[in-house]
């Protein structure tokens, strides 16, 4: 559905009883709170306004293949609108603890230190929670770009740039914003948490995965395009302080959580924030740090169209008066059709060929397009079925406006997006009789249950798919054999590297052979207890 809306922000009163503090500690903090949270706040702005001009300078020259993976999953300025409101909050919070544990000689809640007018206080400065005033519209034939107002009674729900739900309260080790794992050498239930990365290699080994004789990798590609067309979690890439950057330091400190291997670490950014949506629901989790889905929850081929006005009319062929998206004006293949365009920041960040012409980064409707050559493919092919579809109903509804046949044909593209998933790939991943059991046919719409995607969901479950990745993309031909002009690839040489779409698809004549279509893996999980 098309939909209006304007951002603003509000401060909603929440009534805080102060239990912890004695009598005096009380009095003592009534008189100056006021000013300590604007002094707070202020600090608060100098730390989350200088962290991205110092990443930006870092970020400019991406040198290896962490540094692309971190400069393309740059987010969009209503994003880091919204989450900057939100680090503002968190920020002022902590900044405020601080100043309580100087003077108080412990640790301070931020529910037992402010009261209701305070936290109003703090959520009027910083701007959060930002609440989209959403007025959807009487009438809108098609489904919006960003997700709004799909339900008319709850128009945030499954909506771009809105704090992922969750089953289970989240347990943070200071109750607020600081992860498991935080502060090295706390135990929890009497034991200290094992290294994330130690984990991972004792429970899936190399050792352990098969061919898999029913399925391809292209199961498993379809599952990460997908991925990406119902979350992406926006990392934080500010710095903490000046001197420090979070690819290169092995130290705690936020947003940099980097992971502990034998000979150092891994870096690892935490996410952004997002407001809560209804602190006045619930006051813990509007003071804890919350989890965004910056793109919209629903299956509706947002990842070949974008999550706002702005990316989906970078996107299409406005020109053409034809409905149909942009192509790019450099490049086709040997049959004249064409790829994707590039992206508008030039020079671009992905990987040339050194003995070639250059080849920039594709644009397409989710910024991860780049990652991996078989990604980029499934992209490619889509933008092609969207102005072959779009050039159908033209020749069938001469009568039709460009903009409806934009229209008409994203909205079967996003049907065709939900049957090859909801058919052909959910029910290889779970089996069919848990499909039948949990899923089923389809019942009909209903308006009482919110779409958004669960924060366990995004960050755990569905990650499942990366450690099926095989280490070698192998090239076929036409009868599904090794190419004989196409070496493999490692995986790591698939990473932004479009020129070998662009150039080396003239050798193979068909896009598909950078389609993997060989065994997938399939892993075994061994239980060590």
């Amino acid at each position: 559905m098309a939909c209006f809306f304007k951002l603003s922000f509000h401060a909603v009163l929440i009534c805080i009883v102060p239990l912890s503090f004695t009598n005096d500690e009380a009095g003592q903090l009534d008189l100056p709170i006021r000013e300590l949270i604007i002094s707070s706040y202020q600090e608060s702005l100098q730390l989350v306004d200088e962290a991205p001009l110092h990443s930006r300078q870092r970020r400019n020259e991406p040198s290896s293949s962490t540094h692309m993976f971190t400069f393309h999953r740059q987010t969009d300025p209503e994003t880091l609108e919204i989450s900057r409101a939100a680090e503002v909050f968190q920020t002022t919070l902590q900044v405020l603890k601080n100043k309580a544990r100087q003077r108080y000689k412990r640790d301070v809640t931020a529910l037992e230190l402010l009261s209701s007018e305070d936290i109003a206080l703090i959520g009027k400065l910083s701007k959060c929670p930002a609440t989209h005033l959403t007025v959807c519209p009487h009438f809108s034939k098609y489904h919006s770009i960003s997700g709004l107002c799909n339900n008319r009674q709850n128009p945030l729900w499954g909506a771009a740039n809105s704090p992922m739900v969750r089953w289970l309260p989240a347990e943070y080790e200071d109750g607020e914003r600081e992860p498991k794992g935080w502060n090295r050498g706390w135990l929890h239930n009497g034991f200290q948490l094992p290294p994330p990365r130690e984990v991972s290699t004792d429970i899936i080994k190399s050792s352990f995965k098969s061919k898999d004789e029913a399925y391809s990798v292209l199961l498993v590609e379809w599952g990460q395009y997908m991925s990406h067309d119902i979350t992406f979690t926006p990392q934080s890439t500010g710095l903490s302080r000046p001197t420090v950057d979070c690819l290169s330091t092995c130290e705690n400190l936020h947003p940099c959580f980097p992971i502990e291997t034998h000979d150092g670490c891994m870096p690892f950014h935490r996410s952004l924030p997002a407001c809560f949506v209804n602190p006045e629901l619930n006051i813990e989790q509007a003071l804890q740090r919350q989890q965004m889905n910056s793109i919209t929850s629903f299956m509706d081929a947002s990842v070949v169209y974008g999550h706002s006005l702005k990316m989906e009319s970078f996107l299409r062929d406005l020109s053409g008066l034809n409905g149909k998206l942009a192509v790019n004006d450099l490049f086709t293949d040997p049959k004249g059709r064409p790829y994707l365009p590039f992206v508008d920041t030039l020079p671009s960040t992905c990987r040339q060929n050194q003995e070639g012409e250059r080849v920039e980064c594709f644009s397409a409707g989710d910024t991860r397009a780049n990652e991996a050559i078989p990604l980029a493919t499934l992209h490619t092919l889509w933008l092609r079925e969207h102005n072959r579809i779009a050039e159908a109903l033209t020749g069938i509804n001469r009568h039709w406006t460009p903009e409806t046949i934009y229209q008409e044909t994203r909205k079967i593209i996003g049907a065709l997006h939900q049957v090859i998933y909801l058919r052909d790939y959910v029910p290889k991943i779970i089996g069919s009789a848990s499909f039948e059991h949990y899923i089923g046919p389809y019942g009909g719409y209903d308006p009482t249950t919110d779409p958004s995607t669960a924060n366990v969901f995004a960050t755990a479950a569905f990650r499942f798919g990366h450690a099926t990745i095989p280490p070698i993309l192998m090239r076929l031909n036409e009868s599904f054999q090794a190419h004989e002009d196409l070496p493999h690839l490692r995986l790591q040489d698939t990473f932004f590297s479009p020129w070998r779409i662009v150039k080396e698809v003239f050798q193979a004549s068909e896009l598909s052979s950078h389609i993997p279509t060989s065994q997938s893996l399939r892993i075994t999980a061994v239980n060590h207890t």
